[in-house]
């Protein structure tokens, strides 16, 4: 049995609606991954070799993503994290640190 917790959450909130949340909150808040997935109003590390990645993800205090690899880079180094997962599998690929946490999008859960 994996050690992740997994939530079933309706995340109807759009992304740009998170992001301007929490940025109101104080987070400073910042986008990795391919040049495609930049968020608005996050700081931009999009685009970056893989290292550099990691070194940007290793500085982070907390890490929320989607189904990735990078989401397991930051569950490796031991980053608590949320994971958002849709379709695949939260209990087969679902981060495993004891301070992790996967969602599953209700609208797209599986059969058990």
């Amino acid at each position: 049995a994996n050690s992740f917790r997994s939530a079933l959450v309706d995340l109807e909130v759009t992304r740009e609606g998170r992001v301007e949340r929490l940025s109101r909150r104080g987070y400073e808040l910042v986008s990795f991954g391919g040049p495609d997935e930049y968020v608005e109003g996050t700081t931009n590390e999009t685009g970056t070799d893989l290292a550099t990645t990691i070194r940007g993800i290793a500085t982070c205090s907390y890490f929320i993503a989607n189904d990735s690899g990078l989401m397991h880079v930051a569950d490796a180094l031991g980053i608590p994290l949320t994971a958002v997962f849709a379709p695949t599998s939260v209990e087969r690929y679902g981060p495993i640190g004891p301070d992790s946490r996967a969602a599953e999008r209700a609208a797209q859960r599986r059969p058990q």
